[in-house]
């Protein structure tokens, strides 16, 4: 059985770096936390990243962002920026930001994947 090669265009590879960054950002984060929701995240992008950086399955990636966005901007709605100083303050807004992109880039490559007729 050989492997299909394909190259990932660059809203592809976008989507890949932000989902990665995401993870990191939110492995790290969880360590500083006192509940589980970061790790609960982290977790929750990485498989999302596996389904993108294997199968090109970028919907996924959408619906993330979308997801992401979502328990962000309730959080957000809901607590308000209690208790978040300085960096988490900034890595909160980071977790509000970079699902936007993930939505956003992620749109194109699916239309990308659509064009080049492949998966």
């Amino acid at each position: 059985m050989t492997r299909r090669a394909y190259s990932t265009s660059l809203s592809g590879k976008l989507v890949l770096g932000t989902l990665a960054f995401l993870v990191t950002l939110d492995f790290l984060w969880g360590f500083e936390r006192e509940f589980s929701g970061p790790f609960v995240a982290a977790l929750f992008y990485a498989s999302v990243l596996l389904l993108c950086w294997r199968k090109r399955h970028f919907q996924a990636a959408v619906v993330a962002g979308l997801f992401g966005l979502g328990i962000h901007l309730y959080e957000l709605a809901i607590r308000g920026l209690q208790g978040l100083e300085g960096v988490e303050r900034g890595v909160f807004f980071a977790n509000v930001a970079l699902p936007v992109l993930l939505v956003w880039f992620g749109t194109r490559a699916v239309k990308e994947v659509k064009q080049d007729g492949s998966v």
